[in-house]
């Protein structure tokens, strides 16, 4: 092969290999974001103001998170955090300035009565090696719930954030829900919904 076909091919090569890398950069597209401003007051990590974004890729279809209540039926909270830790493709993520984004395995999104939004949000927490090996306490709170409301207007929304929190299946509903949490919650306020492309 002449030094002018070498130089073709490895020229188609770099150009697939871009485009290659551009898909793969782009990633899915968003379908909601919403920012807001939360204040931590408890115990658990960094304390103070800061801006907060969510925002999501898809919401969670009804039957996944039947699976995961049945998970946390059947074998408890350690079975419901193997099984989110299944779902490699997260409905989203939670980012602050100071920290890396958050998976957020879970998101399901109700349109109520008034038009407002509710978003229910349930993630596995990051614990530590060292808790996890001493039997520390908050080895007893392995998720994290969140809850976000936004009004019609797409303004001045709330929320909550539960960082250590223990779960339980509603025995009349079937739904998973907070049955018990170690610190106060995280308070999310202004949440407004941002425009995605």
């Amino acid at each position: 092969m002449n030094a002018r076909k070498v130089s073709v091919v490895a020229c188609a090569a770099l150009t697939a290999l871009a485009l290659v890398g551009a898909v793969v950069a782009e990633g899915p597209p968003k379908i909601a974001e919403y920012r807001g401003v939360a204040a931590n007051t408890s115990a658990f990590g960094a304390q103070g103001i800061v801006p907060i974004t969510f925002e999501f890729y898809y919401w969670t279809s009804q039957d996944t998170m039947n699976k995961l209540g049945q998970a946390l039926a059947k074998g408890g909270q350690d079975a419901l955090v193997a099984e989110l830790q299944k779902i490699d493709n997260p409905a989203g993520y939670m980012r602050t300035p100071e920290s890396l984004a958050i998976k957020l395995r879970t998101a399901t999104m109700t349109v109520l009565p008034d038009g407002s939004t509710n978003i229910g949000i349930l993630t596995d927490r990051i614990q530590s090696a060292v808790a996890k090996m001493e039997g520390a306490k908050t080895a007893d709170y392995p998720l994290e719930m969140i809850q976000l409301v936004i009004p019609a207007s797409g303004k001045d929304g709330k929320g909550k954030i539960l960082r250590q929190a223990a779960m339980a299946v509603n025995s009349k509903t079937g739904q998973i829900e907070v049955a018990q949490w170690s610190n106060e919650p995280t308070i999310v306020n202004e949440i407004r919904a941002e425009k995605v492309k």
